[in-house]
């Protein structure tokens, strides 16, 4: 299983950027990291360790803001494909992995804001099926960040996704971007964008966004600190970034066709974008190329 499943197949493909475990299997990952870890003394995240590295903030900042009453208690509601009902099934299987996740590398600072994240009495399972996981894994004993000192901002170039949050308040709102999927939640409601056809900007306080080819070439003005992402270009590309009264500058897209740019604050620019590989000329074609007498040669 080592050796093969997981060496062969399933970290090269993590390596890749392919992320090939979905959300619902992060218990059964880390069920089976502590399992292997205790009893063979190996580390399976040595294998994918870019994706080791960003998985617990990565978890935190996917869920959306607003949290789901049930007669139980609360629950946090992770992103969904398609957005849709609040899943609290799904909501109680994704507590149990940050349990879990959290005594695999307890020093870690992303651990322990993850700890500060898991520490609140209102969000402790209290169903039938959530009561185990938290008697076997928690530890309110174990000291833990605040998770406001997560990013508001987590860019994802390995595997192409976007996280943005205005604030980490419950009536913030939240921007993401991931398996080519983007969805924006506001007032309690997901609404499913596309991003190469949205046509205006989007500020979220933290970062604006520019959409597809309406991003080609724009005039904003920055807050301070303000990020700036463009959505919808081509994955894996290298784009020249033209700014006003400044050196042109050449920028790549990750895997998910997301272009981070550097851009001056607190003073209006005028921002050009061109795809490097669509402004070089074709070569031309010779005679040679054609044939001696001008007909097409076989391949």
């Amino acid at each position: 299983m080592i050796q093969g499943r997981w060496r062969g197949e399933i970290a090269p493909e993590l390596q890749r950027g392919h992320d090939v475990i979905p959300h619902e299997d992060y218990y059964a990952l880390y069920e089976m990291l502590h399992a292997v870890r205790d009893n063979l003394n190996i580390d399976l995240r040595e294998s994918a360790p870019e994706y080791f590295k960003a998985l617990p903030i990565y978890d935190l900042v996917s869920y959306y803001p607003a949290t789901f009453p049930a007669p139980e208690g609360e629950y946090r509601i992770p992103a969904s494909k398609g957005g849709g009902e609040p899943d609290v099934r799904r909501a109680t299987m994704s507590r149990a992995a940050e349990l879990a996740m959290v005594p695999y590398d307890t020093n870690a600072p992303s651990s322990q804001i993850l700890q500060g994240w898991l520490t609140h009495d209102n969000f402790l399972l209290r169903s039938t099926r959530g009561t185990p996981y938290e008697f076997l894994w928690a530890n309110p004993y174990h000291p833990g960040l605040s998770y406001y000192l997560a990013p508001l901002v987590f860019h994802d170039e390995n595997f192409g996704r976007l996280f943005i949050r205005s604030s980490w308040d419950e009536s913030a709102r939240w921007l993401g971007y991931c398996d080519g999927e983007l969805q924006l939640f506001e007032n309690g409601n997901v609404t499913v964008l596309n991003a190469q056809l949205a046509a205006e900007p989007m500020s979220l306080d933290t970062a604006v966004v520019f959409f597809g080819k309406n991003a080609q070439k724009f005039q904003t003005i920055l807050n301070e600190d303000e990020e700036v992402f463009v959505l919808g270009l081509k994955p894996r590309r290298t784009y020249q970034i033209e700014v006003d009264d400044e050196e042109l500058a050449e920028g790549d897209t990750d895997a998910g066709g997301i272009l981070e740019m550097k851009l001056p604050h607190e003073v209006q620019i005028g921002v050009r974008l061109r795809d490097v590989r669509a402004a070089k000329p074709k070569p031309r074609r010779s005679a040679r190329d054609d044939g001696a007498d001008g007909a097409s040669s076989p391949r």
